[in-house]
C-alpha cells in the first residue's frame, strides 16, 4: 500500500476508535505540566526553561524518551495531569495528602517555605500561630501549604489571587507589594525571582516565618508503568552523582 494510503488508513482506523492521528502521537512520550515557578521551571509551551527544566530534559536525552513540558496555571496542570498515564507534574512538594495520589521521582530539589512580609509593613512572629489574627494571607489555591495551614486552623487564607491575571506564576507578589495581604505564602528564592522578574526589589520580602525546608519533586499519573518510575529516578540519581548536576544548580540556584 502506498504510504499516502497507508496514512488515511491509519487515520480511519483511530477515528473509528475515538482517538486522532495527534492524540496517537502524544502518547509516543511523555507530557509533563509545570507552573511559571521561577528558577526551577519557568516560560510558555514554546519554551521552558529552569533549573527543573534542564534536569528533566537532560534525563529525557539520556532515557530516550521524547518529553513535551506544557507550562499552565497550576490549578489546571493538577487536572490535567490525572487524565492519563505518562503524564507528570513538576516541581511540586510531596506531602502526606498527595502521596497516594501520584508516583514520584526525586527529589529533584529541596527550598525554604515561608510567611513573606513586604519591609515597609514588616511583621514578627514569636509562633506561627499569631499569624491568625492577621487579616489576610495570600496562599496559592490548592498548593501544599493552603492545605497544610487550612489543617491548622487558619481562617484568613486568601485565594482570590486564582481569579486574577496570572504573570509570572502568582499574582499575589503584586497584592503584597501594594498592601493588599498581610503576609504571602511562598517559596523563597521563587519569591525573590519572581519579584526581580517583574521589577520590584526583592530585598523588600522579609521573611516573617519559615514554615519549613522542602523538597521539590516529580509527580507521575498513578497509572505510569512502575519500569518507568525506575528507569527516571535510577537516571536521576546518577546524574546527581556527575559534576553537571553541580553545573546545573549554580546556573540556576546560586
Amino acid at each position: 500500500m502506498p504510504v499516502r494510503g497507508f496514512t488515511l488508513a491509519l487515520s480511519l482506523v483511530l477515528t473509528l476508535c475515538g482517538l486522532s492521528p495527534q492524540a496517537s502521537a502524544e502518547h509516543t512520550g511523555l507530557t509533563l505540566y509545570t507552573e511559571n515557578f521561577p528558577p526551577y521551571n519557568y516560560g510558555n509551551d514554546e519554551h521552558a526553561d529552569g533549573f527543573s527544566v534542564a534536569v528533566l530534559e537532560e534525563l529525557s536525552r539520556r532515557l530516550k524518551q521524547p518529553l513535551h513540558i506544557r507550562v499552565v496555571p497550576f490549578n489546571r496542570a493538577l487536572q490535567d495531569v490525572e487524565k492519563a498515564p505518562n503524564r507528570g507534574l513538576f516541581s511540586i512538594y510531596r506531602t502526606e495528602e498527595r502521596a497516594a495520589r501520584y508516583k514520584w521521582v526525586g527529589p529533584l530539589t529541596s527550598a525554604n517555605v515561608a510567611l513573606l512580609a513586604h519591609r515597609d509593613r514588616p511583621i514578627t512572629l514569636s509562633r506561627l500561630e499569631d499569624a491568625r489574627s492577621l487579616e489576610r494571607i495570600g496562599v496559592q489555591e490548592n498548593s501544599a501549604y493552603h492545605y497544610t495551614l487550612m489543617s491548622l486552623g487558619f481562617a484568613n487564607l486568601d485565594t482570590a489571587a486564582a481569579a486574577l491575571p496570572d504573570e509570572a506564576g502568582t499574582p499575589n507578589i503584586h497584592r503584597l507589594y501594594k498592601g493588599r495581604i498581610n503576609l504571602w505564602v511562598a517559596t523563597v528564592a521563587s519569591a525573590r525571582e519572581k519579584a526581580r522578574l517583574l521589577s520590584y526589589d526583592p530585598d523588600e520580602l522579609q521573611i516573617a516565618w519559615v514554615l519549613a525546608r522542602d523538597d521539590l519533586y516529580l509527580a507521575f499519573n498513578l497509572d505510569t508503568e512502575d519500569a518507568l518510575i525506575r528507569d527516571w529516578q535510577a537516571a536521576l540519581d546518577q546524574l546527581k552523582r556527575e559534576p553537571l548536576w553541580q553545573q546545573l544548580e549554580q546556573r540556576y540556584l546560586r
